[in-house]
């Protein structure tokens, strides 16, 4: 069945378009990102509607209120994002050279075992020619919390790098935690730099210092 639409005039149009408008106003959001999002919209129905080319002073006030609620939001997102992060959680600067290897060292392996779970049959749904897994709920969960540890190795790595070991056992532990990371890092500067301190601990062990 063919089924007719009226065709709008211009004058119809405009008026629509000028209700939508002043509905805007009438709008209450309950949340930030809906008072944001409303902001959003009135600046935007403000340019398309605007005569002059110089901004009024409300359009100005308009315009700051909108750029300061998107850099408040972007600030709570990365907040949030900080707070879900298991290296948010940790006071690494605190933490002794042993304590940072000790915590690099369980991230590895509990890591390891979250990564090795996303293959089980608990985990999701064997799909595709290849044996690609489909992940469910508890899926996700794992290779979140792979990626998580996976993160926190790295900080407890990059940790350990800003540290000037002051003992021969912290000197050891330095250069045994960053060994396979820089190697495989491929980056000859790095791996350079790492020769000169892996020789001077072997000048210093000689040394007996």
């Amino acid at each position: 069945m063919l089924r007719i639409v009226p065709m709008l005039t211009p004058d119809a149009s405009a008026r629509r378009e000028v209700e939508a408008y002043n509905a805007l106003f009438t709008a209450r959001p309950t949340t930030l990102p809906g008072v944001a999002a409303l902001a959003e919209y009135l600046q935007e129905a403000t340019d398309r509607t605007r005569i002059d080319l110089v901004l009024s002073s409300g359009e100005r006030a308009l315009s700051t209120v909108t750029d300061a609620l998107r850099v408040i939001l972007a600030t709570r997102e990365e907040c949030s994002r900080h707070e879900a992060s298991l290296v948010g959680m940790l006071d690494l600067a605190s933490a002794t050279i042993d304590e940072l290897q000790d915590i690099r060292d369980l991230a590895d392996a509990v890591g390891g075992v979250a990564y090795a779970y996303t293959w089980g049959p608990r985990c999701g749904t064997r799909r595709g020619r290849y044996g690609a897994i489909e992940p469910n709920g508890i899926g996700k969960l794992m290779h979140w919390l792979g990626d998580a540890l996976t993160e926190v190795e790295s900080a407890a790595e990059l940790e350990v790098w800003r540290r000037a070991p002051g003992t021969q056992v912290d000197r050891e532990t330095r250069l045994s935690m960053c060994a396979v990371t820089t190697i495989d890092g491929g980056d000859r500067d790095a791996i350079k730099a790492f020769a000169h301190e892996l020789l001077a601990h072997a000048e210093a062990e000689l040394e007996g210092r």
